[in-house]
């Protein structure tokens, strides 16, 4: 009779050996490295994505090209969907519960002033 094992790695991903496993770990934690995560009161969350998933949280791109791989890794284990547009370093990100979909908090403040600007436009026109 043989024994089989399956290592099992903290987002779900499932390995025949331990090595593998342990190498994929350390992986993740340095794409994690890539990011970070924090509540709408400034706190830094820890990337324990069953504890932050459902809740309001932003993150910052510290790195591009690992926060793209740790998006991919990750967009099947949580229910969120990776960006739909290219990521910069130094973007804030943050979920929209209502589309369900990621929006870059910078773009958004600036559509909002320039929807601000043109409704003050319009209102002086009427003044």
């Amino acid at each position: 009779m043989e024994i089989r094992y399956t290592y099992i790695a903290d987002d779900g991903t499932e390995f025949d050996n331990e090595e593998e496993c342990r190498a994929y770990e350390d992986a993740l934690k340095v794409s994690f490295s890539s990011v970070v995560i924090f509540d709408e009161n400034k706190n830094i969350l820890s990337h324990d994505w069953e504890e932050i998933e459902g809740n309001d949280f932003y993150i910052v791109i510290v790195d591009k090209p690992e926060a793209e791989k740790l998006f991919d890794k990750l967009s099947d284990y949580i229910s969120f969907e990776k960006p739909k547009f290219e990521i910069h370093a130094g973007d804030v990100l943050a979920w929209d519960l209502y589309s369900e979909e990621w929006f870059n908090v910078h773009e958004r403040i600036e559509d909002y002033m320039r929807l601000i600007h043109e409704l003050q436009t319009k209102a002086a026109e009427v003044l």
